[in-house]
């Protein structure tokens, strides 16, 4: 008989004692000739009291004796503790290999939560493979026009002010300040390397009530022929921190100058330092490396008490992951393989936490170079993907029987000690709250593919089952929240025969 039976079963019993305790024809048992019946219950009610204080203690036995191991107990959530592996390499700043190891981990599989809307035409985020979540802004938008830009605050469908100027710098970014909406444009070239390229930078701080223009500052550091990419902005205690890395480009060209291979290395991170007032730049830390890497795949995915935790794909679409200090150095550089991949990351209580997912080789899905640029230009790219095709119970089926969220909990050098895996279901953001952390695991509800296979691209769509970690690293909760994921990108082929 389990625990839970035997307490409930004495729960019946008991509420049948106070009944016939407060019946008034209590002698009934006393009459004569009842001795027997009268010996009858006073040992029933001690073999009933006797099985009340062994459930109790198999009870207390069963869950004292279990501690507190990933989920706290009475969190009211579902799961399973079993033991996985993990493949690991670790790698030098030069990109040579120093060590590959076999990682056995504790992995608790949760359980998912009941179905959910899923706002599919504006969703909360929209995520590049794995590489780039976007946090959609709808209160602000994106044009460019006969060689102009024009970016708008918009209420009820109109334009409340426009910023307008000239499209001489991509527009990489925006965000909304405490002190206005930051616009970040820099120099971008598709080839990587054009010899009159000189990378540049503008910064502009606009009023958000009017759009004013509060301060602009343009920057130039001449890196030769080679591109400095952005790889994250941020803002923090008056300062903005922009984490850059200059790409170094290699072609062969056949004898009628048809290039025939290429390849591209980041050479180097730099962090630089702005005035959030003034714009004026404060400081600029470099640190040269060597890293093979696949055209457009790198990207930072936290700004972390202890570093940026950038993450890359090498010349094999293989996942790295590398952590930089706030002075760029090069802490650690790790992998896992082709079929892992991270879009987030937060350190909390001496952990790391890395949100991916976990993808079959045959249904992986690459960052999409297209998507990364600027968040509306994100929303646009979306929405044309998903229009374009059509909905798939085929590849949901897939997609959910070979795709999995995983939450990674890593030490100071993001090597793992832990993993939660969520199936049906890829990884979201991390978030930190008033009390401890948060995890999206988003759960895949639709999935939108072009049956022509005219351009290879994917969305997948899902609503989050959001989970709230306490001060000691323990899951607490879980509830769906209903916050729309979409994810994009280009099928790569890692399955190698």
């Amino acid at each position: 008989m389990k625990s839970k039976d035997i307490l409930v079963a004495l729960e019946d019993v008991k509420d049948k004692y106070k009944t016939d305790a407060a019946e008034e024809n209590a002698g009934k048992y006393f009459n004569k000739g009842k001795g027997k019946r009268v010996l009858k219950y006073v040992l029933s009610a001690a073999a009933l009291f006797a099985l009340a204080a062994f459930a109790a203690v198999t009870v207390m036995t069963k869950y004292m004796s279990r501690p507190d191991k990933m989920v706290l107990h009475g969190s009211k959530v579902e799961y399973e503790l079993s033991e996985t592996v993990i493949t690991q390499k670790t790698l030098k700043p030069d990109g040579s290999q120093e060590s590959r190891s076999e990682l056995k981990l504790d992995e608790c599989v949760l359980q998912a939560g009941e179905p959910q809307e899923v706002n599919v035409k504006n969703p909360d985020y929209i995520m590049s493979g794995g590489l780039f979540i976007t946090k959609m802004n709808y209160n602000y938008s994106f044009d460019v026009e006969n060689e102009k830009m024009y970016f708008s605050k918009i209420k009820d469908g109109k334009a409340l002010w426009t910023y307008e100027r000239d499209y001489d710098l991509l527009l990489y970014s925006y965000k909304e300040l405490d002190s206005g909406v930051l616009l970040i444009s820099y120099n971008y070239h598709l080839d990587m390397v054009r010899e009159d390229t000189i990378a540049s930078m503008r910064l502009v701080l606009l009023d958000k009530e009017n759009g004013a223009v509060l301060w602009e500052n343009s920057y130039t550091n001449p890196v030769g022929t080679y591109v400095e990419q952005l790889a994250g902005a941020y803002e923090d205690a008056g300062k903005i921190y922009v984490l850059s890395y200059i790409c170094e480009a290699y072609k062969t060209y056949d004898d009628n100058g048809k290039a025939t291979d290429s390849s591209v290395k980041c050479t180097s991170f730099i962090i630089t330092e702005y005035s959030e007032k003034t714009g004026d730049k404060t400081d600029r830390k470099e640190t040269p490396v060597q890293l093979g890497m696949s055209l457009f795949g790198l990207r930072c995915i936290g700004r972390t008490d202890i570093g940026y935790v950038i993450t890359y794909l090498d010349t094999d679409y293989e996942t790295n992951l590398l952590l930089l200090s706030a002075d760029c150095e090069v802490q650690c550089i790790v992998g896992y393989g082709s079929t892992y991949e991270f879009g987030s990351a937060e350190y909390y209580n001496g952990k790391m936490y890395l949100s991916g997912k976990h993808m079959s080789p045959e249904q992986n899905l690459g960052a999409d170079a297209f998507l990364y640029i600027v968040e509306n230009q994100s929303r646009v790219y979306y929405n044309y993907s998903r229009e374009r095709g059509t909905k798939s119970d085929d590849l949901l089926a897939r997609y959910k029987e070979e795709t999995s969220a995983v939450l990674l909990v890593c030490d100071g050098k993001l090597s793992p000690e832990q993993v939660y895996v969520q199936n049906e279901a890829f990884g979201g953001m991390m978030n930190k709250t008033e009390s401890g952390l948060a995890w999206d695991a988003v759960e895949i509800s639709k999935v939108f593919s072009d049956p022509e296979g005219r351009g290879g691209t994917t969305v997948i769509c899902g609503a989050s089952r959001t989970y709230a970690f306490d001060e000691n690293g323990l899951i607490k909760s879980a509830e769906g929240t209903g916050v729309s994921y979409s994810m994009s990108g280009i099928l790569y082929p890692y399955n190698k025969d």
